[in-house]
């Protein structure tokens, strides 16, 4: 008997796997079970098991990009955690567990809200724009104790790798429930009061603990709105926060954040090094290959022929090579010179040495009495300090 409207096995298949996949309930959830029949096929790299709890069990399918990212080796009679969707096996008509993370169960409350953090800020795309940091810096704003070891190992690597760029330091708490909000306050005092061309976050190493206050959903916000570019030097290099996450630039170590931070201005600085010791280097041995030679021609003459002969030879090449040396050393002098006379003209700043000032109102620089009414407030930034006045009264006229 024919019945009109029959759907095949495969129609059948395909409006349950949609009704699956449909359903948000069923998209990101966790998991806990037992590991059965855990298998890894050699070729594909992809997981296959049966995850069970109390005589219950479902299929579970980890593909090998996921399964890589594991850090520890699944056996069977584990009790693991799982993040996964839900959705059905077409070929078997059976529904199983697709699998995106799995830990060892009993990770910790702590941590498994650390990875939902940073999966819905991730989705969100918080963490997919990267501000570039700048090759030749003026100015580096630091967030961090004053009394850490951190502050000290940024300023001696800028210190001797870039000593005309100036460091301006934020004291911030880097432990405790007000460290975040205290950073928060940091970056926005960099962004909005006092501009600098890169922001660092540093601290030292600590306990999971101490470094988990940077796990923290506004400080996130916070660095990914900055407008100025941001390095996290949180913790040692295998310590990971969702501030390292929300940084455009994550540094193993506070020193390395520093030497990142200085860009091209410390590479140009060790390059006038290695030129000077390439000069010196070249004009050592230059002499010396000039005096084994010196050498061989005295073995095969006569001292007395050897004195008569080379005595002018020899003040020639004396002369020659000092005169050489001295032409690469001041040479070196002379393109260093010019490129910090050419950094030095950069610096914005450089004005206000010369008894000009730089009026701010709102945020904004001004630069023309059209922008300012009677009674507003005003900021005139001086070499050594802010005035803040008011308003009274204006005058346009032509310069």
């Amino acid at each position: 008997m024919a019945i009109n409207g029959a759907l095949s096995v495969d129609q059948l298949n395909i409006y349950v796997k949609s009704l699956l996949e449909s359903d948000r309930h069923l998209k990101n959830i966790w998991v806990r079970g037992e590991l059965v029949n855990f298998t890894r096929n050699a070729k594909s790299g992809h997981c296959y098991f049966s995850l069970r709890d109390r005589g219950c069990s479902v299929r579970s399918v980890m593909f090998q990009w996921q399964a890589s990212q594991l850090n520890f080796q699944p056996a069977d009679g584990q009790r693991v955690l799982l993040l996964c969707r839900v959705s059905l096996y077409e070929r078997d008509g059976q529904y199983q567990l697709y699998v995106e993370q799995m830990f060892l169960d009993g990770v910790g409350d702590s941590y498994l809200a650390f990875v939902q953090l940073k999966d819905r800020l991730e989705k969100e795309g918080l963490f997919l724009q990267k501000k570039a940091l700048p090759s030749f810096p003026q100015q580096i704003g630091v967030c961090t104790s004053r009394t850490g070891a951190a502050l000290r190992d940024v300023i001696s690597v800028v210190r001797r790798n870039a000593p005309m760029v100036s460091i301006r330091v934020f004291p911030c708490l880097m432990q405790g429930d007000k460290a975040a909000a205290e950073v928060c306050a940091g970056i926005s005092f960099f962004n909005e009061r006092y501009p600098v061309d890169v922001i660092i976050v540093a601290r030292g190493g600590g306990a999971y603990e101490d470094l988990s206050v940077f796990n923290d959903e506004t400080l996130a916000r916070t660095v990914a709105a900055s407008a100025i570019p941001v390095i996290s030097a949180i913790g040692h290099e295998t310590d990971t926060t969702i501030l390292d996450f929300a940084a455009d630039v994550r540094a193993a170590t506070p020193s390395v954040a520093a030497e990142l931070a200085v860009g091209q201005v410390g590479s140009l600085q060790l390059r006038f090094r290695n030129a000077d010791r390439m000069i010196r280097q070249f004009c050592r041995r230059d002499m010396d290959g000039r005096e084994q030679h010196l050498r061989l021609l005295f073995r095969s003459l006569r001292p007395e022929s050897y004195l008569v002969l080379r005595s002018l030879d020899l003040d020639r090449l004396t002369n020659r090579v000092l005169s050489s040396g001295k032409q690469r050393e001041e040479m070196a002098e002379s393109v260093f010179v010019g490129l910090t006379a050419r950094l030095a003209a950069l610096n914005p700043l450089a004005v206000l040495q010369r008894g000009y000032a730089v009026v701010r109102m709102k945020n904004r620089t001004l630069d023309s009495v059209d922008l300012v009414q009677k009674g507003d407030s005003l900021e005139i930034i001086l070499k050594d300090g802010v005035i803040h006045s008011v308003a009274t009264e204006k005058t346009k006229q032509k310069l």
